[in-house]
């Protein structure tokens, strides 16, 4: 249920992200378009650090479970006769 959450949590900057680069990658590619807001970089930088700590926080989340798993395991190994 927290994944979901996490990833209902994500879709907002993933949305920002996704059009501030069409914004960006469309005046780049026709130089004609107009230029994007410079909030529009602002934004696109903005929603990139927040997906980061996004994936960084499920990666924590995901190696501290792994860790508990294997403490637990070893520690039934050790008091197993």
């Amino acid at each position: 249920m927290k994944s979901l959450w996490v990833g209902l949590a994500a879709l907002p900057p993933i949305f920002v992200f996704a059009f501030a680069t069409f914004a960006i990658g469309a005046h780049l590619a026709a130089p004609e378009t107009p230029a994007p807001n410079p909030g529009v970089y602002i934004a696109a930088l903005a929603s990139l650090a927040v997906l980061g700590s996004i994936l960084f926080v499920l990666e924590r989340v995901k190696t501290r479970r792994l860790k508990q798993q294997t403490v637990r395991a070893a520690r039934r190994q050790i008091n197993s006769p």
